[in-house]
Order: C-alpha cells, then structure tokens, then sequence
C-alpha cells in the first residue's frame, strides 16, 4: 500500500531455482495496482525470468524497503511461494504451399485439458483455434509459433517451427506497340516477378496464338498475316507454382517503302546535294520520321534536306522512313560524288610600261586544268597559263581554270601601266574658269602618290597624298603671290622615280 524504495530476491537462497544469486532493485518500478479484499495493493514485477529445475513448490525469500516501514531498518522480509507444474505438450502439422494459396495447420496434443490455442504465423499476423489456415502473399521462409496452453491454471507451451512457403510468380510481360508488316516481328518483353525473399528458377511456356510457342524469357514472334491472336504466357517454379497471364496482339499496320531523288549524283566542292524523300509512306503522312546518314559521319532528318560536303570524295548516302504508326522501312543508298576544285593564283599585280610586254605569273593545280583569261585584250594566247600582255592602259585580268570534272574557280590581277606625267610648269588661280589650278593628268591614278611644294625659303606651302583634288595656289586659306615654287613627286609605284621641278604661279 505505500511505495517501495528497494526490493531484494533471494533466489540464491533456494536450491533448484534459476537464476542461482539474489536479484536487489534499489530504484524499483510500480507496475500498477491490484484491490485484494477491498484493499489496494502496489504491484511491482520482477523483470528477469526465473525458471524450476523440477515440478514442486518453491517458497523464495523477499526483502523488501520502505521509510513507510515501522522498524529501525525499514525493511521487511516475506516469503512468495511458488508453485511449478508440468506443462501441457502440444504439436502442430502443415504441408506449405505456393504463396497466395492457403497453407493449413492442424494442431496436437494428447493433453485433454488443453483449451487454449494460440498462432503466430511468421509473417506479423496471427491466428485461433486448435486448427487454423493462412494465405502467404509472398515466399520466403518463416519461423510460425503455437502457444498451446490450459485456462484452469495459465500454463502453457510455445511450439516453433521453420518452414518455407515457395514463391508465387506473379506473371506479366508488354507487347510490341504495333506489329508491323510483312515481316510481322512482335518482340515480347518477360516482366514476371517473384515476390518475396525466396526467389526460384523460373520456367517459362508461350502460345502467340498462330499456333507458334516458345519456352525462352522474351520472345519474338513473326506473324505471317494481321489478324487478332491472344498471346499467352504461363510462369513456373521448379517447386510447382505457376501463373499465367493473356493478352490479344491486335494492332498492325503496314511498312512504308522508302525511296529518293537527288539534284545531282555528282558535283563540285562548295555546291550542296539536295535529296527528295519519294517514298511510299503509310498512315499519316504528315507525321512520317525520316532519318537520314550522309557517308561522312553527319546525319539529317526531314523529307528534304541539303548536305554540304567540305572534303571531295565518293559518300553512301542512306535513309529510312518511320511512320507515324512507328513501322520502319527498309534503308535504301545512293552513291553520291564531290569533285574537287582546282587551285588557281592569278598572280600578283604587275607594273608595265605603256606597249612594254610582260609575263604573266599565274599557277594552277591541277596542271592538268584548262584556263581562260578575260578579258583577251592585249594577251598572246588568252588560254596560255603564263601569257604575255601588252597594253596601253592599266587592264584587271580574270583567270577561270576549269577541273577535269568541269569544276571552276577564278582570281583576278591587275597590270598596271605607267603614264608619262606630264606636269604644267605654270598655272592661273585667278578665279576666271580657266587653268585655275595646277592639275597633272594621269596623278590621280597613283592613289600612294605624295605631292610637296615649297616656297623659296623651303617652306611647305602644299602637301597631300594622292592627287584626288589638284592644288588651287593658295596656303592655309590665303592665296600665295605670283612667283615660282619648286615641287617634289614621288607617285609611290615600283618602277617610277621622283619628279621634281618648278611650277608658276601666275596672277
């Protein structure tokens, strides 16, 4: 009735007991309460399991510790009889079957005053009854224990045993999308489980409906025609369990034919190829996939596209067309040619005299190429590599060499003639419309040229590169006074010195 602060079992005290030394709590738990004769009564437990060595009656010491006790220690010592009997003896039989099926147990005992049956079945459920059953979901092995006992005194006996229960497939497997003709190949995908922890060998039988059969994981069948055939598939353990599933192959469709056109089988680096899909397609044209592969490791896609080859060769063009029912058609090639370019310098721009012949210096690879200059004016030979030209005036020359496979490309160079530069000695700047300033003909065209004119002191009075916009007399905006001025004229170009000399101003 008042709380305990220590308890002591003197198991040690009492032969034939286990455990064999004496049990103390100082810090002992209350469990609970009881009411005894309309009096309660603290409850506390001794937590560590103690066992007789033989049936009979036991009377085991307790001392027990509380400020409530009225004596100087605060202790008190009982004794707790306990008597052991012989328990009941049960057993239990079971055949385990495949998982999802039901496995019965079927309880033993020639102990007639045995009423209580109690069952855990391994697997977190439990059961009822002297005879009893349960469904596995899944194999594996489990560890099922009875607990047999009698309601006149609580005695009772757990009997465990260890079985397996074989797994149970649970059969499945996908069919192609479409099945596509001729041909008729439908690739089956096995997706069979086992569940649970004791997987087994697998067996696996198919029927595809057109009277083929097949014992492999994943099958493929070929289809001779379209049609409606329910494919079967039946799972198996080597312990016997089986499952079967079915599902109707039924949707077929017919493979495009592919075909196409090119602009041209050869032509010359730097010109695309254009291919035109011809093919003949199947549902919905509009939703057709083309895939395309050039011969060079690139790839395209779409019924029209254009490559561009940057290197000459001989390329195998391929392609194949997916419907939009997702058949695919055979792949058809076509050779396609690039040639390659010739290689033409014109040469570098040349300075000549007026009637002065000179050689022109262009290279061509292959040597083998045919050339034509444009235009012909002043040439030896206009189909010469290397031909003369004589000339009055500056010309611009085009070279065209022409491959062996037709293929062309050009440059261009420029001879450039020397005129005499005439240079006017004197010159008018009076503002009356005539030879108001100092033109030179034919300066214009040295575009380097560099023009300087000085004072007689040797001043700087004019000064310009290039001739565009001839010299009016006049310094800084004030107009210089009649009088004669020396000049310098370097016209920049190789093969032309320097002018010098006087020019008038006359007002």
């Amino acid at each position: 009735m008042y709380p305990l602060t220590g308890i002591a079992w003197h198991f040690g005290e009492v032969p034939g007991i286990t455990p064999g030394n004496n049990v103390i709590y100082t810090s002992p738990v209350l469990d609970g309460t009881e009411i005894v004769n309309g009096k309660t009564y603290n409850v506390y437990k001794q937590p560590i399991p103690a066992s007789a060595a033989a049936i009979g009656t036991y009377y085991i010491p307790v001392t027990i510790q509380s400020p409530n006790i009225d004596n100087c220690s605060n202790t008190e010592k009982f004794i707790v009889e306990l008597v052991v009997k012989a328990g009941p003896t049960a057993d239990f039989t079971t055949l385990p079957v495949c998982a999802t099926d039901t496995t019965f147990f079927k309880g033993v005992t020639a102990d007639a005053t045995v009423d209580k049956w109690v069952w855990d079945f391994g697997d977190e459920t439990g059961g009822t009854g002297k005879d009893t059953q349960r469904i596995y979901l899944a194999g594996g092995n489990y560890e099922v224990t009875l607990l047999a006992g009698r309601s006149d005194d609580g005695c009772a006996i757990p009997v465990t045993k260890k079985f397996i229960i074989p797994g149970m497939p649970a059969a499945a497997f996908d069919i192609p999308a479409v099945v596509c003709m001729p041909g008729g190949e439908s690739k089956f995908v096995n997706k069979t489980t086992m569940p649970g922890t004791n997987p087994a060998p697998m067996q696996y039988a198919w029927t595809f409906g057109d009277g083929n059969s097949s014992t492999s994981e994943s099958p493929t069948n070929f289809y001779a025609s379209s049609g409606t055939y329910p494919v079967t598939l039946i799972a198996s353990t080597t312990a016997g369990c089986n499952d079967t599933t079915s599902i109707t192959v039924s949707t077929f469709a017919n493979r495009p034919k592919a075909a196409f056109d090119v602009s041209e089988t050869s032509v010359c680096v730097g010109k695309p190829f254009v291919f035109t899909d011809r093919s003949t397609l199947t549902g919905n044209a509009a939703a057709a996939t083309f895939k395309w592969t050039f011969g060079d490791g690139t790839a395209g896609s779409g019924a029209t596209p254009s490559k561009l080859y940057k290197k000459d060769g001989s390329y195998p063009v391929s392609m194949y067309v997916i419907s939009s029912e997702g058949c695919n058609s055979d792949t058809v090639t076509s050779q396609v040619t690039v040639y390659p370019m010739p290689v033409v310098n014109a040469g570098p721009d040349v300075i000549t005299e007026p009637n002065r012949p000179i050689q022109l210096k262009a290279t061509v690879s292959p040597v083998t190429a045919n050339v034509l200059w444009t235009p012909p004016t002043g040439l030896s030979d206009p189909r010469q590599l290397q031909p003369m030209a004589t000339l009055l005036e500056n010309q611009w020359y085009v070279i065209t060499a022409t491959g062996d496979f037709g293929c062309t490309a050009s440059d261009t160079m420029l001879v450039k003639v020397f005129k005499e530069l005439k240079i006017p000695n004197a010159f008018t700047p009076n503002g009356d419309g005539k030879n108001d300033t100092w033109r030179i003909p034919g300066l214009e065209e040295y575009r380097n040229a560099t023009v300087q004119v000085f004072n007689r002191w040797g001043q700087v009075v004019f000064k310009s590169v290039g001739y565009g916009i001839p010299w009016n007399g006049v310094m800084n905006g004030n107009q210089l006074p009649t009088g004669a001025y020396y000049y310098v004229i370097k016209p920049g170009d190789n093969g032309y010195g320097v002018l010098s000399g006087m020019v008038m101003i006359v007002r």
